[in-house]
């Protein structure tokens, strides 16, 4: 079975913790979503965010999550997480994930010049927190990605590095690390279809408005389930709770991995904590 991958980094409001949300999603119900969310805009809403969500704005983003919970259970394989990393685990990571890249390169007798490598360093990361995640789905299936493209990544999908003469696209060599990680570490996940790992404007996916949105409200669900409240804080919270808890979110006992510190989530322990939403 072929997956999409829809993938946004989100942090807490000072970013004690932060991580990545991931949506996957089998072809057809990806397919379907991509076509029928936007639809649901109205009000003057453009595309789906947290950061946008407003009280008038109640109904639609109620709706996009509706249609994402009826598509994720459509087929088995599905699922959508957020990964949250405590501040000095997240940092370790990243110059984990960015020394098997250089390092993996370097054996090869690859030399990449910095900024590609540099765009190279800010995907892999998520790449790799997909491996882990997504160990359960079966290393059968295959998986491709969109992500966020910032500032620095919008160069990502065009860009060549110059390999025994052969010009290689960024996607390529990201796949071939991607491939590589997984054999060694999680041949269970699903393999990336070759040249798969893409960067897409958030306005133009709705996979990756449907990370954005979920780490959004289920960051503002675990406040109030930690018993920090406000008014859209909770709004989003309920919502979050109506839409994805028939999945047995209330069971799930936040408090043993993140506590408040001030107006802001820490993990308790050092390293990575994942809510499985879905």
């Amino acid at each position: 079975m072929d997956f999409q991958v829809g993938m946004d980094e989100f942090g807490t409001a000072t970013q004690e913790s932060e991580g990545w949300t991931v949506v996957c999603l089998a072809e057809p119900q990806a397919t379907a979503f991509t076509l029928e969310a936007p639809a649901l805009l109205s009000g003057g809403l453009k595309s789906f965010h947290g950061k946008d969500f407003t009280r008038r704005s109640e109904g639609p983003f109620r709706d996009f999550l509706t249609l994402l919970k009826v598509k994720c259970g459509e087929s088995t394989g599905n699922f959508i997480t957020c990964t949250l990393n405590g501040k000095s685990w997240h940092k370790e990571f990243i110059g984990f994930a960015e020394r098997v890249l250089e390092q993996s390169y370097l054996k090869a007798g690859v030399t990449i010049p910095d900024p590609e490598l540099a765009m190279l360093r800010q995907i892999v990361s998520p790449l790799f927190t997909y491996l882990r995640v997504a160990a359960h789905v079966g290393g059968e299936h295959t998986v491709a990605f969109s992500l966020d493209d910032s500032k620095l990544m919008k160069l990502f999908n065009a860009a060549t590095v110059s390999v025994k003469e052969k010009d290689l696209g960024l996607p390529h060599l990201a796949g071939m690390l991607f491939r590589a990680y997984r054999k060694q570490q999680f041949p269970s996940s699903p393999n990336v279809i070759k040249d798969a790992i893409q960067t897409v404007p958030d306005e133009n996916s709705p996979l990756i408005q449907a990370a954005d949105v979920v780490g959004n409200f289920s960051t503002a669900y675990v406040f109030s389930r930690l018993g920090k409240h406000s008014k859209a804080n909770d709004l989003k919270a309920e919502i979050f709770h109506s839409v994805f808890g028939e999945f047995g979110i209330d069971g799930i006992d936040h408090s043993a991995h993140v506590e408040l510190v001030g107006d802001d989530l820490r993990l308790k322990h050092n390293g990575a904590y994942t809510f499985a939403v879905a």
